[in-house]
């Protein structure tokens, strides 16, 4: 009951994506992650590289190596995930213009990348909840990820993207900050307003 619930949320979401997408909002949104104090003192950061109507997060990539943080992203493979470090700006150029080791059309890096531990992740959604449950693309990569690791958690996410609630499974993990173009909410704190850091 609960996965067919869960289709129809993500197939609604998806075709919802396409027309609120916004550059304006993308660009702010971006902006907004480097005030984070789980950003600011994280040392490496796992980012995801954004596809389709996603928020994108090309500019932010490059950002945070800019910023002296060691980037890095996802590969997934089969049932299972890791994180794979970046060397530098044109080694990012190379995953985003390669076609080889792309997953299901997200390009990614290939065998030969270093996988590390990070201290901070950030995420995509199809939806997600004030409680930070998550509706990501059904198949659970973050959520056997980050099962087993202790590391910080940050969701990108348009307003419309927030609902009241969502069908849960043991196994989904949640989200400790959500950031969108108006600001930060964290669920783990008693004052539940998004506005701004608190």
């Amino acid at each position: 009951m609960i996965v067919q619930e869960k289709k129809a949320l993500r197939r609604n979401a998806r075709a919802d994506m396409r027309i609120h997408f916004s550059e304006d909002a993308n660009r702010r949104i971006q902006a907004l992650v480097r005030e984070a104090p789980e950003y600011q003192a994280a040392r490496k950061v796992c980012c995801y590289i954004s596809v389709g109507y996603e928020i994108d997060t090309r500019f932010l990539l490059e950002q945070i190596m800019l910023d002296g943080k060691e980037l890095l992203v996802p590969r997934c493979r089969a049932q299972s995930m890791d994180a794979c470090k970046v060397e530098n700006r044109t080694g990012l150029q190379r995953i985003l213009d390669s076609r080889s080791g792309d997953f299901h059309g997200i390009p990614q890096p290939g065998d030969e990348a270093f996988a590390d531990e990070p201290d901070l992740c950030i995420l995509p959604c199809l939806l997600c909840t004030p409680k930070g449950v998550r509706l990501g693309q059904g198949g659970g990569y973050y959520d056997r990820y980050l099962a087993h690791r202790k590391v910080r958690t940050l969701l990108l996410y348009r307003p419309w993207q927030l609902v009241e609630d969502l069908p849960e499974e043991e196994t989904d993990i949640p989200i400790q900050v959500l950031l969108s173009e108006n600001g930060f909410f964290r669920p783990y704190m008693t004052d539940e307003t998004e506005a701004g850091i608190q």
